[in-house]
């Protein structure tokens, strides 16, 4: 079968969604909230804890391994993100590193995948390239036979079924 643009990125995406892919913005947002809320007044703290009262309470965002999620500030400007808490910058500072090379490693097999696959025209020739993919790539169609002609009376099959054929008026 041919390749198309489409079956091709299909398979780039289905192969890539199998690639275990670790969580580390939860794990970051978790310790850069609770030492960030730990810095704040006690009030604070219990209104952002209430869900009535969290949307009445001024927030700016915090940037962790590619996300961001809102946390309570003071007053002043909201333009910038928070500053991560001194407490916790080493972790967080790992955590990003660890999320920029699972990322790169990501982007690098990707790219791999999608040149083998785009150096391609066939599904037969990309099963002969990467048989270990073959499960991601869909089933060979049966070629169909090209020596009968596809369409054969259709006008009068419509007025057997009893299309009436009006005549076209010109303008």
């Amino acid at each position: 079968m041919k390749l198309t643009n489409y079956i091709r990125d299909a398979f780039i995406n289905s192969v890539m969604n199998d690639v275990p892919e670790k969580d580390l913005h939860e794990e970051g947002k978790k310790i850069f909230e609770k030492a960030y809320l730990d810095s704040l007044p006690s009030e604070i703290q219990l209104a952002w804890a209430l869900p009535k009262c969290k949307p009445y309470v001024n927030t700016r965002y915090a940037g962790i391994c590619g996300s961001s999620f809102p946390l309570p500030c003071d007053g002043s400007s909201t333009h910038r993100n928070l500053d991560t808490p001194l407490k916790v910058k080493d972790k967080i500072d790992t955590l990003t590193a660890q999320y920029k090379a699972q990322q790169d490693n990501r982007n690098t097999l990707r790219y791999k995948v999608k040149g083998a696959a785009y150096a391609c025209t066939t599904t037969k020739h990309l099963r002969t390239l990467l048989p270990e993919f073959d499960r991601y790539l869909p089933a060979e169609e049966e070629k169909t036979l090209r020596t009968l002609p596809a369409v054969q009376n259709i006008a009068a099959d419509f007025v057997k079924a009893g299309w009436s054929a009006k005549k076209v008026v010109k303008c």
